[in-house]
This record gives C-alpha cells, sequence and structure tokens, in this order.
C-alpha cells in the first residue's frame, strides 16, 4: 500500500512522509456527516482547552507546549492571528470612544471632513488626513496589524535580555511572547465590546491593569524565579516595550500622514 497524495509506502493507517490519512472516499452521506461534526467537536473542544488556560492560568498554556503537550491546543501562531484579527475587525467597527461607526464614510456625524479643513486652519502636511478620515483609518489600523505581528519577536527578544543567564533557546520566549500578546488582544476585544455601553465603559477601563499582573504571573510560572526579582523584570519589561511599541506606532502614523499629504 502507497499513500494516495506523495506515494510513500504506508506503514500505517497515516503517511510518515506527508502525514495524509489511508482513507477510503467511497462513503455514504451519513458518514461523511458524522466524520464532519466528529472533526468541528475536536476543533471546538480544542479551542475551550486553549483559551481557559490562555485567560485565567497566566504561563501554563506556554509551559504545557513546552513540555511537548501540542496537539490538545491551538497553535500559537494560529491562536495570535485568529484573536488580533478579532481585535481589529473590532476596532474597525467600533470607535476608539465606544461609539459603532455608521455611515459610509465612518464618521458619526457632526461637520463634514472637507467643511473642517475649509474651516480650520490646518497645516498642508495634515489635509489628506482629514480629507478623508475613515480611509486613513482604515490603513492605520491594518498597518497597525502588521506591525504588532512584527513587533511579537521584539518582545521576545526583551524577554530574552531579562533572562539571559537562563540560557534558553530564543523560540521559548518567542512562544511566550506569542502567548502573552495573544491574550491582550482578547482583552482588549472584551475592553472595546465594553466601551461600546455606557454603563459598563468604566470596567472595560480598568482591564487593562490586569496586563502587568498577567505577566508577572506568567514570568513566574515560566521561568520561575523569586518574586521580587519577577517584579522588577515585569517593570523593566513594560517600560521597555512601551518605549519601542509608541516610537514604532509613531512611524507608521508619521509615514501615513506623509503618504496622504502627496
Amino acid at each position: 500500500m502507497r499513500c494516495q497524495n506523495c506515494g510513500s509506502e504506508l506503514q500505517g493507517r497515516f503517511c510518515s512522509d506527508c502525514g495524509q490519512e489511508d482513507r477510503d472516499m467511497d462513503i455514504s452521506l451519513r458518514e461523511f456527516v458524522g466524520e464532519l461534526l466528529g472533526n468541528l467537536v475536536s476543533f471546538d473542544s480544542r479551542v475551550w482547552r486553549t483559551l481557559v488556560p490562555l485567560l485565567f492560568r497566566p504561563g501554563e498554556l506556554t509551559a504545557r507546549y513546552l513540555a511537548g503537550q501540542r496537539v490538545r491546543f491551538v497553535p500559537p501562531v494560529r491562536l495570535y492571528v485568529f484573536v488580533s484579527i478579532l481585535y481589529f475587525l473590532l476596532m474597525a467597527w467600533i470607535g476608539a470612544d465606544g461609539e459603532v461607526l455608521r455611515g459610509v464614510d465612518g464618521v458619526t456625524g457632526g461637520p463634514t471632513p472637507e467643511e473642517i479643513v475649509a474651516e480650520a486652519d490646518v497645516p498642508e502636511f495634515f489635509r489628506g488626513v482629514l480629507a478623508d478620515p475613515a480611509a486613513f483609518r482604515r490603513a492605520f489600523l491594518q498597518g497597525l496589524s502588521y506591525l504588532m505581528f512584527f513587533l511579537v519577536p521584539a518582545f521576545a527578544g526583551l524577554t530574552a535580555l531579562a533572562y539571559w543567564r537562563r540560557k534558553r533557546p530564543y523560540l521559548h520566549h518567542l512562544l511566550f511572547a506569542v502567548h502573552i500578546h495573544a491574550f491582550v488582544f482578547l482583552l482588549l476585544s472584551v475592553q472595546v465590546l465594553l466601551e461600546a455601553s455606557v454603563v459598563l465603559r468604566s470596567v472595560g477601563e480598568l482591564l487593562t491593569l490586569a496586563i502587568p499582573v498577567y505577566l508577572y504571573m506568567g514570568l513566574r510560572r515560566v521561568y520561575g524565579g523569586r518574586r521580587w526579582v519577577a517584579g522588577i523584570r515585569v517593570a523593566a519589561l513594560l517600560m521597555s516595550y512601551m518605549l519601542i511599541l509608541g516610537l514604532s506606532v509613531a512611524a507608521l502614523a508619521l509615514l501615513l500622514i506623509y503618504v496622504w499629504s502627496r
């Protein structure tokens, strides 16, 4: 028996080279639907097995993944991509002040962009942005999503510097960084939804306070060490990363403003 996909000799149910299952496609509709539902249930269970430790047990998902327990959970990169897309879609739908964007131009009312540019003494450098703020917002969010993807390795590098005496592979720090960013994006997604409500807006603003606590507990779970040393490392990591993030976001905004002004 040979694999129908790559032609390699089969030693069992799955091909040892490409991983494809050796199966007969001459099956009934009932069997096909049953198999499809089984795959969906299996995927759903993996999602819940991933989200629960990610949200409520900081660092456990990284530790278990490094311990070899990978099949039970959603792959880290896929998890990050999903939650980041969720967050930026919510940001594109809901304004920064919690108001749902309406209309073709993405504004909630008031004077038009053309009226603002005409009446205000706006420098020429910013006129292109004010002429179409909705398009600029979409471009900025898209650029920010790409920027955050490249900042994950930067956070991993900072973590590696914080624990340089441990001599751990960079991949370990990168995995921890991916899970931390996935948690932050989930938290920010909940915050965006809460800020859309006048009653729950104050609760959403308090959620950001959970980030340093989560990072501290995650570092303790994955890297160990003394409590006060972990606290110093959390403060150093956050300050360093926020500086890099702020400079990167400012550079992105200036670049887009320059492009819009031409």
